[in-house]
């Protein structure tokens, strides 16, 4: 029997998208870009501070306390150490839930800030570096 080539598989644009940004490097970003980057990461930590008294916070923190795992990754005002998913539900929760996190909200439709809450316990892990 003969052998049976190989399937052909076409790089998804996600997969292209993620390649060229784990090449990026920061000497190749404009000032404007990472001016950008700082206002919606401070506008985030904003929001997840102004979230953390918020009632449904706490009751998700309530949860979280009793279901999450230990892990390597930060609740935001805690400082308790958990499961990088979970910690990412409490801190895009704190983020969200007063809907503040609005700084460019006619430039574009989506929400940059639900994007970080998923990056930082990734940055806290073990060994963590920028390629990681």
């Amino acid at each position: 029997m003969a052998a049976q080539p190989a399937p052909v598989t076409k790089e998804t644009i996600t997969a292209k998208m993620a390649q060229w940004a784990a090449k990026l490097e920061y000497k190749q970003l404009s000032q404007d870009a990472v001016y950008q980057a700082k206002r919606f990461l401070l506008d985030s930590v904003g929001c997840a501070l102004g979230g953390f008294q918020q009632h449904d916070v706490i009751i998700a923190l309530e949860v979280l306390k009793e279901i999450a795992g230990r892990g390597p990754a930060t609740v935001i005002g805690t400082g308790e150490k958990i499961d990088a998913v979970s910690a990412s539900l409490a801190n895009a929760l704190m983020i969200r839930c007063m809907d503040y996190n609005d700084i460019y909200w006619k430039q574009d439709p989506s929400h940059p800030s639900d994007i970080s809450p998923r990056q930082w316990p990734c940055a806290s892990a073990p060994k963590a570096t920028a390629r990681n």
